[in-house]
């Protein structure tokens, strides 16, 4: 029996002039932010911070759409695994099969739970609002131009390489432990 998700839109309020700066710099088209969103979902679990999807910006009454129903099922296996891996960093405090079996991988046909607020969807989508704060308050410091946020980006890259390889090492550490 095939277990499927019903996906839904998503709309944000908050950071959305940050969000499409964002991606003008990557020049990004309807259907390609799945990947971009991975890596603003894990600058925002660097960050240590998840902000809540129902969150409204203070300085604007702007919104984004993002069509998840269209992209979703054009990218379903890679969106899963990026679900999944947010979940699993979101909860390594928990049991391992726990995680796996309840949260990281959970569908809508399961337990008839919205797709929004199922806890590997909303989880890895509040990262990824921190992620736009977090690249806003460090890539566009010295202003919007690309060529200042790329000197930045590079930057941060360079300067954060150790952090990086501890998190992976550490999550190898912990899969061979589980073997």
């Amino acid at each position: 029996m095939l277990i499927n998700n019903k996906p839904a839109d998503l709309k944000i309020n908050y950071k959305v002039s940050a969000y499409e700066k964002i991606e003008e710099i990557f020049e990004l088209r309807e259907g390609e932010q799945p990947l971009l969103h991975l890596i603003l979902a894990l600058m925002g679990y660097k960050n240590q911070k998840k902000i809540d999807l129902g969150a409204t910006d203070k300085n604007s009454d702007k919104s984004h759409e993002f069509s998840l129903r269209t992209v979703y099922p054009r990218n379903e296996s890679d969106l899963d695994a990026a679900y999944g891996l947010l979940a699993i960093l979101d909860n390594l405090d928990l049991p391992y099969e726990e995680v796996i079996n309840r949260i990281a991988f959970e569908r809508t046909d399961v337990n008839q739970t919205p797709f929004l607020k199922m806890k590997n969807v909303k989880t890895f989508y509040e990262y990824m609002l921190s992620g736009i704060e977090f690249f806003e308050n460090n890539f566009f410091v010295d202003g919007k131009d690309f060529v200042k946020i790329a000197d930045n980006i590079h930057e941060f890259l360079e300067s954060d390489q150790s952090d990086i390889n501890e998190i992976l090492v550490g999550l190898l550490l912990e899969e061979e432990n589980q073997d």
